[in-house]
């Protein structure tokens, strides 16, 4: 996964927690846009979306469940930030 750009999760079931363990070993690293579609999300999920400081196009179009302490940890701190849906 060190080399992987582009990662979309589309309409799962999954909330996105298991990115966290991913990101925690360094994995990820050069992941620039990732789409987040129709998923639920939780703390969890947020927290390990929001470690991925690398990314510069982040979409999160109707996720479910998500909170504004959910935004507010997805965006934080990407400083590559240029694409926000």
């Amino acid at each position: 996964l060190d080399i992987l750009e582009s990662l979309s999760i589309c309409r799962c079931r999954v909330t996105c927690e298991g990115l966290g363990s991913v990101v925690k070993s360094n994995g990820l690293k050069a992941l620039k846009l990732m789409a987040v579609l129709r998923t639920p999300v939780n703390d969890k999920g947020a927290a390990a979306i929001g470690g991925m400081k690398g990314l510069e196009h982040l979409n999160i179009a109707e996720l479910q469940g998500m909170q504004n302490k959910h935004f507010s940890m997805m965006v934080a701190g990407k400083k590559n930030l240029r694409h926000l849906n």
